[in-house]
C-alpha cells in the first residue's frame, strides 16, 4: 500500500514539476523575442490602398505602420478609415497547455477507477496519453485561429479614438513615440 501511495506522490510531483516548467519557459520564450509591434492593416479613403506592417508608433494626430519592404509610413488619424490590429498565433503554447491539462484530467479520472485493476497501469497510461493527444490538438486549433480586431474610426467618438490610441501606444513596438 506504501508503494502504492509512493507512486502516486512521484506521479504527481512529476505533473506538478512540469506546469511549473511550462510556465517558466513561456516566459523565458517571451522574454527572449524579440520586442516587435502589433501587425496593423489601416484602410483609408476608398481608392488608396490598404497599408499593412507593424505598428511601429502613435502619436496624438498620426499612427507610424513599417511594411514588411519599404520604409515606414506615417498615416494621419484624419485619413484613417479603419484599423485592423492582427491578433499573434499561439500554437505551440496552445499545444504545450492542452496536451498537459488534458493529460493531468484524464489521468486523475482514469487513475481512480482503475488503480485497483489487474493492469490498471496499462489503461491510465492509455487514457492519459490519449487525453494529452486530444487536449494538444484542441489547444493547437484554439491557438491557431485567426484572429483580428477591427476598428471604425469614422464611426467612433473622439473619446474613444482617444481610448484606442491609448490602447494601440502600448502594442507599437516603441511606446512613447513622439
Amino acid at each position: 500500500m506504501s508503494d502504492e501511495k509512493g507512486i502516486r506522490g512521484r506521479t504527481w510531483g512529476v505533473l506538478i514539476a512540469g506546469l511549473i516548467c511550462l510556465a517558466a519557459m513561456t516566459q523565458g520564450l517571451q522574454a527572449a523575442a524579440k520586442e516587435s509591434g502589433a501587425r496593423v492593416v489601416v484602410t483609408m479613403a476608398p481608392g488608396s490602398p490598404p497599408v499593412r506592417g507593424e505598428l511601429i508608433g502613435v502619436r496624438a494626430d498620426a499612427i507610424v505602420v513599417q511594411p514588411k519592404e519599404g520604409e515606414a509610413r506615417t498615416v494621419a488619424l484624419q485619413d484613417i478609415k479603419t484599423i485592423s490590429v492582427q491578433r499573434k498565433k499561439k500554437v505551440l503554447l496552445g499545444i504545450a497547455i492542452g496536451a498537459l491539462a488534458g493529460g493531468s484530467i484524464v489521468y486523475a479520472l482514469s487513475y481512480g477507477a482503475y488503480h485497483d485493476e489487474f493492469l490498471g497501469g496499462i489503461a491510465i497510461t492509455g487514457y492519459s496519453s490519449a487525453g494529452a493527444g486530444v487536449g494538444g490538438l484542441i489547444g493547437g486549433l484554439t491557438g491557431a485561429s485567426p484572429g483580428s480586431k477591427t476598428y471604425d474610426l469614422a464611426a467612433m467618438s473622439e473619446a474613444e479614438i482617444n481610448s484606442l490610441m491609448a490602447v494601440l501606444r502600448n502594442k507599437a513596438r516603441v511606446r512613447g513615440y513622439q
